[in-house]
């Protein structure tokens, strides 16, 4: 089990004990004993907003049960809080998990051997699905094909000169990020 879910389910009964222990402050209370008023003690950080509801409004006990689960949910919220920031284990589990999408993210990127292929096929899809060898097929996706030719048209643009500096500064940033290595950029540019 999830350490966040053992703390929830901790915190769950530490707030059930505690509205017991309210529950049963008064000697008219049905659940009035000496032993869970001394056991509500220890519940005291918790249940002192509904001790002093009680005590100072004499009210029906109603109330106090709205203001526990209040009171529950803030401290459910604070626990998981400390516990997602201070955890080694799930400090380790978002490490891992990071990594796993910087891995895939890298995966993704385009390779000189893709670009070949797309440059192979004339720049066409269509003939690339209907002539496009098995080994082709697998080694460049319909959506990597489609992240090249967007790529090929902003080199289009870059070449003759239809972008503006700036522009032309984050449109070979993007190009770089979205590329494996540098032979694939300079197959991509040496294309027309």
């Amino acid at each position: 089990m999830d350490i966040r879910k053992k703390g929830a389910i901790c915190m769950f009964i530490y707030n059930v004990i505690g509205t017991l222990a309210i529950c049963s402050a008064y000697p008219s209370d049905p659940l009035y004993s000496d032993e869970l008023s001394f056991i509500g003690g220890f519940t005291f950080p918790i249940t002192i907003i509904s001790f002093a509801f009680r005590y100072a409004a004499s009210e029906p006990i109603y109330p106090v049960f709205i203001i526990q689960f209040i009171v529950l949910i803030a401290s459910i919220f604070i626990l998981d809080l400390i516990l997602r920031n201070y955890s080694p284990a799930y400090i380790q589990k978002r490490d891992e998990k990071y990594l796993a999408e910087r891995e895939k993210a890298f995966n993704q990127l385009i390779t000189e051997q893709q670009v070949a292929i797309y440059l192979k096929y004339a720049k066409d899809i269509d003939g690339f699905a209907r002539v496009g060898t098995p080994e082709d097929r697998a080694t460049l996706s319909v959506e990597q094909w489609y992240t090249i030719d967007n790529l090929a048209h902003d080199i289009f643009l870059i070449k003759r000169k239809l972008v503006s500096a700036s522009t032309k500064d984050s449109i070979e940033k993007r190009i770089k990020d979205k590329l494996k290595d540098q032979a694939a950029m300079d197959l991509l540019f040496s294309a027309e």
